[in-house]
């Protein structure tokens, strides 16, 4: 029981971590000064860094972005791609999440920082946290059906809530999208895939507002 609380003591943690990385690029309203904004964002940006290093050395103990591809990698990873796309499209039949809202408000107001966390900070740390250490912490051996279910589910759900923090419809997207990453997490065995498929539907889904 105590190593498990320690475990998500650690995923707690990143967590807390990232929301506090995301402070300097969501208070523009606040900060009237644009020289004070832009050194405050620049020091969210190192602070990023910093984030996505200790993470991504955490889960891998090397910074390594060697990924070996096969033409099979490449057909199984365009279904993954299919399957994001289509779930993103799902959005519009659900109720507009708090999360949601939000992004679009900071789209309108600070569009480059917005896209900055959106589509590149967002997608790694997010990855590395709910699908790397959530596999290296509590499911470090996924062969079988059985690990490979609890691992979807639970990665699923806690990813769902950490948008929307509320059992209603709206985070059925993001526990959809869950799945969908989870899965590819099992099939690939390497976060990067993930980093790639997170980062292609939040690109999508801010070209699709942006235009």
């Amino acid at each position: 029981m105590k190593n498990i609380i320690g475990k998500s003591f650690i995923i707690i943690f990143f967590l807390f971590i990232y929301q506090l990385c995301t402070i300097p690029f969501i208070i523009d309203t606040v900060i009237k000064s644009k020289f004070d904004y832009m050194i405050l964002t620049i020091f969210g940006l190192i602070i990023f860094g910093f984030l996505i290093y200790k993470l991504w050395t955490y889960f891998t103990k090397d910074f390594s972005l060697q990924t070996n591809v096969t033409k099979r990698t490449y057909i199984e990873l365009s279904i993954f791609i299919v399957a994001i796309i289509a779930a993103g499209n799902l959005d519009s039949l659900f109720p507009e999440s708090g999360n949601q809202k939000v992004i679009l408000d900071q789209l309108h107001n600070n569009l480059i920082n917005t896209v900055i966390t959106t589509v590149f900070l967002a997608p790694i740390v997010e990855e590395i946290i709910f699908r790397g250490l959530f596999a290296k912490l509590f499911f470090p051996k996924i062969t079988d059906i059985k690990t490979s279910f609890w691992y979807v589910l639970t990665t699923s759900i806690v990813f769902g809530l950490a948008h929307v923090q509320s059992f209603d419809l709206s985070i059925i997207p993001y526990i959809l999208m869950g799945v969908i990453l989870a899965l590819a997490y099992i099939r690939f065995g390497d976060i990067k895939y993930n980093i790639f498929l997170h980062f292609l539907n939040n690109l999508i889904s801010v070209a699709m507002v942006i235009l």
